[in-house]
């Protein structure tokens, strides 16, 4: 097992040991976490600091973002 040198958070330069980012990813496996944890492409952040983002980490669903009404379609067999 390597030991990966700790990152800082994009925010507050507070520490984080890779121990501490698996533990709050708990979703992310050991080899999928090295490789984010190790790119310098991907910011990594405390807890603290991620949920304080002003924007959303998540996309909001489209399906009930969009609150249209159904289309009513005529029910007219194209088998005569």
């Amino acid at each position: 097992m390597e030991q990966l040198q700790a990152r800082t958070c994009g925010d507050c330069k507070k520490e984080i040991q890779f121990h501490e980012f698996l533990r709050d990813n708990p979703t992310i496996d050991y080899e999928r976490g090295c490789d984010l944890f190790d790119s310098q492409i991907i910011t990594v952040y405390c807890t603290e600091c991620f949920l304080k983002r002003p924007e959303k980490p998540y996309k909001t669903n489209r399906r009930y973002y969009y609150q249209k009404p159904f289309k009513k379609r005529d029910h007219q067999s194209i088998f005569k």
